[in-house]
């Protein structure tokens, strides 16, 4: 028995604005490709079967934000020693994604410490990004999995310990441990 998925790109409501019809057709290629393989097993294991080469035609290393087609590899660290190549590396176009972005800058080069206002302002008009006016309130409000990324600290904002977990995962950073730099006034 031959399966084959016909798809009907321009009419589906649910693709529309959210993948580029090149990027489902070749889900598709690449699907059918799968299908190929996987009908020549007995039907008890297809599912197995279609678990074992899903990395292998979809499996994607992420580096710098950018997603790169690649084998199952660990994705490489962004160039934390050079501060231009860091910001280079992602692409983020909302001013809040920024924030977090310069975060991890600072985070990979000084690790945990309180970051004001006034800081972050300096840093994003020193990498030339666009942030919101009250960077503060981004820390303030900044959640994942239900988890506060910052807490209150001084006069400043401060990395929790799942704020430190998701730019590790986010942003592929470690900790730096560099002495601070000079708080702008």
């Amino acid at each position: 028995m031959k399966y084959s998925i016909r798809f009907n790109l321009h009419n589906n409501p649910y693709l529309r604005g959210q993948m580029s019809t090149d990027k489902v057709k070749d889900t598709i290629e690449k699907l059918n490709e799968i299908n190929k393989i996987i009908v020549q097993f007995d039907p008890s294991i297809r599912g197995h079967a279609f678990e074992i080469l899903k990395p292998l035609f979809f499996e994607k290393a992420v580096h710098g934000g950018k997603v790169e087609e690649g084998e199952n590899k660990p994705p490489a660290p962004p160039p934390t020693a050079d501060k231009e190549e860091f910001f280079s590396s992602f692409e983020h176009s909302k001013p809040d994604e920024n924030v977090i972005l310069i975060v991890a800058w600072l985070y990979s080069q000084y690790g945990v410490f309180p970051i004001t206002r006034n800081f972050m302002e300096e840093e994003a008009q020193e990498v030339g990004l666009t942030i919101p006016t009250r960077s503060d309130n981004t820390m303030r409000q900044k959640r994942h999995k239900n988890k506060s990324l910052f807490h209150k600290k001084g006069g400043g904002w401060q990395l929790t310990v799942p704020g430190e977990m998701y730019l590790k995962e986010t942003y592929n950073v470690k900790k730096g441990n560099k002495p601070l730099p000079e708080e702008p006034e």
